[in-house]
């Protein structure tokens, strides 16, 4: 594939090295764009994590209709036992390990299960369709699905850090210095200056970790 980098200031680049690159241009780091967008089209060169995402909102779309089926604004149950039943029944099982593979989706894969939420918002109030997502999103008391990710990530790298060893190495390479995650545990991390999170050596199953 030949693109024009004058145009759209992305050039392909590949390597068969497994160890993460460290690429600067004048001094100044520069990050990879895993889904960019060239002239208007987002490039997907994610074709199994798509399929993966179609799969998942056929299966959401599947428990939705179960929760259609209960969901009355006059006789069914209250909106937060049909938020409960989203939580456990569809998120939980549908969207099983999301925050792993959400950041390598393309834009066009997350919209996808964007929708699939909003869809659930609006058989959890009651809201007819056609609303805005923000406030499907306030009457349901949902987060949108980025920040679900967002909290999951965090959690994950923050358990990472505490284990330390190589599974603290392999969480920083996912979450390098760029990734949102990272950025964001940064930003929480400067308002706590004081705190000192010590990793265990050697890595244990133990999930204790002294916190000073």
């Amino acid at each position: 594939m030949d693109i024009n980098v004058g145009n759209t200031k992305y050039t392909p680049f590949g390597t068969s090295d497994p160890n993460p690159l460290s690429l600067k241009l004048r001094g100044i780091p520069v990050g990879p764009e895993k889904a960019p967008k060239l002239l208007g089209i987002t490039f997907q060169n994610y074709r199994g994590m798509s399929t993966h995402v179609v799969q998942t909102r056929q299966r959401m779309n599947f428990r939705l209709l179960q929760l259609a089926a209960i969901s009355s604004t006059t006789w069914g149950p209250t909106r937060d036992v049909l938020r409960a039943f989203y939580l456990i029944l569809v998120q939980a099982q549908t969207l099983y390990g999301f925050e792993v593979w959400y950041w390598d989706a393309a834009p066009t894969s997350r919209k996808l299960l964007d929708a699939g939420q909003n869809k659930a918002c609006r058989t959890i109030a009651g809201i007819p369709y056609g609303c805005r997502s923000a406030d499907a999103l306030r009457e349901a008391r949902l987060l949108p699905l980025e920040m679900t990710a967002m909290i999951r990530s965090l959690k994950y790298l923050m358990r990472c850090q505490t284990r330390g060893g190589s599974l603290k190495e392999s969480a920083e390479q996912v979450y390098h210095e760029t990734h949102p995650v990272r950025e964001f545990y940064e930003r929480i991390m400067k308002n706590y200056p004081t705190l000192v999170i010590e990793p265990r050596e050697p890595t244990s199953t133990n999930t204790n970790a002294a916190v000073r």
